[in-house]
């Protein structure tokens, strides 16, 4: 894993869930198997009442490599990163492996679990989406 140019996000951004935006601010990763780069992440820092926030704004990683716990890794390790630099990292996820994964994960705490209403960028329709939002402890 290691810092990537924020043009990375074209090769991802059609296999994410949500949205092909990505904020201008966020400061990107590549995950890499070898050379070939098999995921992203984008992180930013939060305005925000709790002191020191970022948050985990997108994580795609590719199809065949979905299901084998590379997200669940990902998460973990810059949530332990943040911390030791003293941040807090929080996370909202519609993904249901990943709020599987870390809703059962000692690591993260979960900070809420509802109906959230989303557009898409598409087709412009408001839809009812069941997310999680979920911190590093």
């Amino acid at each position: 894993m290691r810092k990537c140019d924020y043009q990375e996000w074209r090769k991802f951004r059609k296999y994410h869930y949500l949205d092909t935006s990505l904020n201008k601010a966020a400061r990107c990763f590549g995950i890499y198997d070898d050379e070939k780069i098999i995921g992203f992440v984008a992180i930013l820092h939060v305005p925000h009442k709790i002191k020191n926030l970022k948050r985990i704004s997108r994580i795609v990683i590719l199809p065949d490599y979905q299901g084998i716990g590379i997200g669940t890794q990902v998460v973990d390790f810059f949530g332990e990163y943040y911390k030791k630099l003293g941040y807090k990292l929080s996370i909202v996820t519609s993904a249901k492996n990943m709020i599987f994964s870390l809703k059962s994960n000692p690591k993260w705490r979960m900070s809420r679990y509802g109906y959230v209403s989303q557009h898409s960028n598409k087709t412009w329709k408001v839809r009812k989406v069941k997310t999680a939002g979920f911190m590093y402890k």
